[in-house]
C-alpha cells in the first residue's frame, strides 16, 4: 500500500466486504519530535500526535417501503445508500523508544530511552480517590502529577492492588513527561494470612 503522509492529511482507504487482515501502509510523520522524561527534555510539556480514524460501511440492502420508494422515483440506483454504519476512535501518543538492560556497574534494571540510559526517580501512585468522584477530571490529574514532577519525580508506579486509572491520568502522564511504571493488578490479598499465596 502507499505510505500515508500524516501530517494533517485525510487518507481513505476502500476495505473489501471479504478482507480479513488489513495493511494500512505505513505513516510518515517528517522531523517527528520525540517524548522523553521532563527530566531529560528542555520542554514544559512533551510532544504528542493525534490520530483519529474513521470506520464507515455502506449497506445496499433496503427494506419493503424503500424499495416502493425507489419504484416511484428517477433516483439512480448508486444513490440508493441509506443505511451508512460509522465508528470513530482517536488516539494521542508519543514517539519514543524503549528498552531494559542490566546496569554493569549496580548490576540491576535500568532503562534506556531513545537510546540513553534514563535513572528513574519516582514513587508508588495508589490513588487519590479510590470511588473516582472527584478526580475524573483532565485538570485534577494535571495538576496532582504536576506535585510529583515538582518534587523531582520522572517516573510513577501504579501500584496493582488499586484501582483501574481513568485515561485521564496517562494522558496528563504522556504531557507532563512522567513515566508510567503500570503493575498488573492484584486477583487477591497479598497481605496476612494470604500474603504470598
Amino acid at each position: 500500500p502507499t505510505d500515508i503522509l500524516a501530517s494533517g492529511t485525510i487518507h481513505n482507504i476502500t476495505i473489501q466486504e471479504s478482507a480479513t487482515d488489513i495493511d494500512l501502509g505505513k505513516v510518515l510523520l517528517p522531523a517527528a519530535k520525540l517524548w522523553w522524561p521532563h527530566t531529560h527534555s528542555t520542554r514544559h510539556r512533551q510532544p504528542l500526535y493525534s490520530v483519529h480514524v474513521i470506520f464507515r460501511s455502506y449497506d445496499d440492502t433496503t427494506n419493503s417501503h424503500e424499495k416502493e420508494s425507489y419504484a416511484n422515483t428517477d433516483t439512480p440506483h448508486h444513490h440508493r445508500h441509506h443505511h451508512r454504519h460509522e465508528a470513530r476512535t482517536q488516539s494521542t501518543f508519543g514517539i519514543r523508544t524503549i528498552s531494559s538492560f542490566t546496569h554493569p556497574r549496580t548490576k540491576s534494571f535500568a532503562l534506556r530511552i531513545n537510546g540513553h540510559p534514563v535513572f528513574l526517580t519516582g514513587g508508588v501512585w495508589i490513588t487519590t480517590d479510590q470511588f473516582l468522584r472527584h478526580s475524573n477530571k483532565p485538570s485534577r490529574y494535571l495538576k496532582e502529577l504536576s506535585l510529583l514532577r515538582h518534587a523531582g519525580f520522572n517516573s510513577v508506579r501504579v501500584w496493582g492492588g488499586g484501582i483501574a486509572e481513568t485515561s485521564h491520568f496517562y494522558d496528563a502522564a504522556d504531557v507532563l513527561g512522567m513515566v508510567v511504571y503500570q503493575e498488573f493488578w492484584m486477583t487477591g490479598d497479598n497481605n496476612g494470612r494470604w500474603g504470598g499465596s
